[in-house]
């Protein structure tokens, strides 16, 4: 277990930190799976760690090298987990390059990223992990249309994730991730209907986003992530709220 990573600066030194070992266990055994592997997660999990401090440029760097290095473990080992690797690598640089303002070439990653894991849910559809990954997938196209102003391409994409979503969380309302991936679902395609004048349509994916939010702040108290979650889902409603001329209901 990592110890004193109590924020992200200092998470990322100690990632940074790992990052060198694992550079150097595997430069000594270039043969080791289990090193190539670990050295994979790091490169990814450092990349993040620059996301979260807002330095897209060199996250951005550190996705390059990982997805490099998925598809070289592709040709290895064509294997469904490689696949499922490589599908979130894509992922994570249409992240990037979406926060770069790189519209076309972020779609052009979640695309490829979306066809991949596409092939995965077709491979094996009672797969609630490929139906989650494509869900996650289209949220992401989602978020690039809403930063081109696209809103009504977004709400299409978010509403596929929720179609995708939505049965895997009624299935397991324990499942806190399942709920806030629906709960957010429903949120982004509330804004992206609302933004994109479709306002009537909106609110209803709204409230159901807050039903979530509230169910889970209230099933754990001590959930300050739920907290924020229905802090957000209440300030999209607003905003819907006020767009449909309802300025009483926002307040």
């Amino acid at each position: 277990m990592a110890r004193g990573a109590s924020s992200p600066r200092r998470a990322l030194e100690n990632g940074l930190k790992a990052l060198a070992l694992r550079r150097r266990l595997l430069a000594l055994n270039p043969g080791d799976a289990k090193a190539r592997a670990n050295l994979e997660d790091s490169v990814w999990a450092t990349g993040g760690r620059y996301a979260t401090l807002g330095d897209f440029q060199r996250a951005g760097e550190l996705y390059q090298e990982h997805l490099r290095m998925c598809e070289q473990a592709l040709q290895r080992a064509d294997t469904a987990e490689e696949r499922y690797h490589l599908g979130t690598s894509l992922t994570s640089n249409g992240s990037m390059e979406r926060e770069l303002g790189h519209y076309d070439a972020a779609l052009r990653y979640h695309r490829r990223g979306l066809e991949v894991r596409e092939a995965l849910l077709k491979a094996d559809p009672a797969s609630n992990r490929a139906r989650r990954a494509v869900g996650i997938s289209h949220e992401f196209i989602g978020y690039t249309h809403s930063s081109q102003r696209n809103f009504l391409e977004a709400a299409d994409e978010h509403r596929q994730a929720l179609v995708l979503f939505e049965p895997i969380a009624r299935a397991d309302r324990n499942n806190a991730g399942m709920q806030r991936l629906t709960g957010a679902a429903q949120e982004n395609l509330c804004e992206s209907l609302a933004l994109g004048g479709e306002v009537n349509q909106s609110l209803s994916h709204c409230e159901a986003a807050v039903a979530i939010y509230r169910a889970m702040a209230a099933a754990d108290p001590k959930d300050l992530q739920a907290r924020e979650d229905l802090a957000s889902g209440e300030s999209t409603l607003s905003i819907a709220l006020d767009l449909s001329h309802a300025p009483q209901a926002a307040l």
